[in-house]
Parts: structure tokens; C-alpha cells; sequence
């Protein structure tokens, strides 16, 4: 039984991935999680990072921490910082990173 419940997950796991990967449907599929990730309002009110508002995509910011990790840089500017909770995560990445103690995390916004 075992082997026919893995058997069956390999299968279905192969047709997902054919029709995920299909031409036709990669672009209809990037528009809808588009549509559905960036234009409800509930989708930028919950987000938080700490207990501070975030506007950020969560896979976004999965890359940036790669980013940050990898380049280990002595500052980040950040346009477009809203309430501030992505000022704070990226200070708490070069944190985590072991950055020198004069770097720093630069926001700009026009409110």
C-alpha cells in the first residue's frame, strides 16, 4: 500500500509539473499570483516583520536575505520605506550577518 500511495504521489507530482511548466500557462499563472499577492488591501495590512508593518513580498525578502548574506555589504539604502519594518529587518540582516558596527540601514520616503 505503501508503494502504491508514493507511486501515485510521483505521478501526480509529474502531471503538476507539466502543466505548471507549461508555456502556455507560466504567464496566466505569474499574472494571478500577481493579482492575488499585490492588489488586495488585507495582503499589506497583515504583513509584518516584528511586530512592524512591512510592506514587503515574503519571497522577496527570502532573496534579499541571500543577497545580503552573500554580498555582506557595509550599507543599505532602501526608497520607499513605508513604516519602517523593512529598515528593520534589513538592520537586523547585517546584524545576523556579523556586520561591522558602522554599518548601516539608510531609508527614504516622501512622507
Amino acid at each position: 500500500m505503501v508503494h502504491l500511495l508514493a507511486g501515485m504521489k510521483k505521478f501526480i507530482y509529474r502531471k503538476i509539473r507539466r502543466v505548471v511548466g507549461s508555456r502556455l500557462l507560466r504567464r496566466p499563472i505569474i499574472d494571478a499570483f500577481h493579482l492575488l499577492w499585490y492588489h488586495p488591501r488585507e495582503t499589506w495590512s497583515k504583513n509584518t516583520f516584528l511586530g512592524y508593518p512591512i510592506q514587503q513580498c515574503p519571497l522577496d525578502m527570502h532573496l534579499y536575505q541571500e543577497l545580503v548574506y552573500r554580498v555582506k555589504p557595509s550599507f543599505i539604502i532602501q526608497t520607499g520605506v513605508a513604516s519602517g519594518g523593512s529598515l528593520l529587518y534589513f538592520a537586523s540582516l547585517l546584524d545576523l550577518i556579523g556586520a561591522a558596527p558602522e554599518a548601516i540601514v539608510a531609508g527614504i520616503d516622501i512622507e
